[in-house]
């Protein structure tokens, strides 16, 4: 497969690779942990309203850490299939004689290896914590332990709730304003170096190139909220990651249609190798 053909096979498969995120599965912690607050105010102010906090809390943290887990395993995807984007193009520069040096690094720098780890750690820490809270939630229901252990396990549990959404969101933001303008650099040398071949001399800017991440509004609106906020903070992330892979898509379907043009082609059809690839192989037909 040469180099025009792996960027069009990167750009047909990406509905394999990204997804963008929808609000609604987060939203839904938006009314869990407001559930759990309540039943512990309930708890505190209202004698005999029962332990039911403790239960709630506990599920809202599983919850939460799946939904974590979900966002770090997309973002590893997304990045994997960078690293091939961004490579299928160096070596595009690379057939048509260019230098691809600097291409080349920034390729090897979107590598998804440490987004790997931090998923795998994600997934374990979630599968890890569901049994710890599943077990606690059966003792602390089967048991009279008394009201106040039920108070304090559910105002712990609510805190670690806010401190691993914002841990985690700290890292997603991070890593795609990183990512992303890496990516936009990557777009600037390439057009730089194929703009005469391709007719496009365009690079990718995206919305999250434009805008600032400074973390300080959001810290100082967490201390205000006292941690409410990580909700939206989290909210807030998942959105610029949905600006960066529907900007990129959005980029890559004009880059792809310029060269097209340039390699003469007319039509795509797929390539039959073996019965097992046969469908992840796609070729140009000048």
């Amino acid at each position: 497969m040469d180099a025009a053909d792996r960027f069009l096979n990167c750009v047909i498969k990406r509905s394999d690779f990204d997804s963008l995120f929808r609000v609604g599965a987060i939203l839904m912690l938006m009314v869990l942990v407001p559930l759990t607050v309540i039943f512990i105010m309930l708890q505190i102010l209202v004698a005999g309203s029962g332990l039911m906090d403790t239960g709630v809390t506990l599920v809202a943290w599983t919850a939460v850490l799946y939904i974590l887990y979900l966002e770090v395993k997309g973002l590893n995807s997304h990045c994997s299939r960078d690293a091939e984007w961004m490579a299928s193009l160096a070596a595009y520069a690379r057939s048509r004689g260019r230098g691809t040096d600097e291409l080349d690094s920034l390729a090897e720098s979107a590598s998804a290896a440490g987004t790997g780890r931090i998923m795998q750690a994600t997934k374990y820490t979630f599968i890890a914590f569901a049994v710890a809270n599943t077990s606690m939630a059966v003792f602390t229901g089967d048991l009279d332990i008394g009201s106040l252990p039920h108070t304090v396990l559910s105002w712990a549990a609510t805190a670690m709730i806010a401190v691993e959404l914002v841990l985690t969101s700290i890292y997603i933001l991070k890593t795609v304003s990183k990512h992303d303008s890496e990516q936009c650099a990557f777009t600037s040398l390439f057009v730089e170096d194929m703009g005469d071949v391709l007719g496009f001399d365009s690079p990718m800017v995206t919305d999250v190139t434009k805008a600032k991440s400074d973390l300080l509004p959001h810290i100082l609106l967490l201390a205000v909220t006292l941690g409410i906020y990580s909700l939206f903070f989290n909210l807030f992330v998942v959105h610029r990651m949905n600006l960066h892979i529907s900007c990129q898509w959005a980029y890559e379907e004009d880059l792809l249609e310029a060269m097209a043009k340039a390699e003469g082609a007319t039509d795509v059809r797929r390539i039959e190798r073996s019965r097992k690839k046969s469908a992840m192989l796609m070729d140009m037909v000048s």
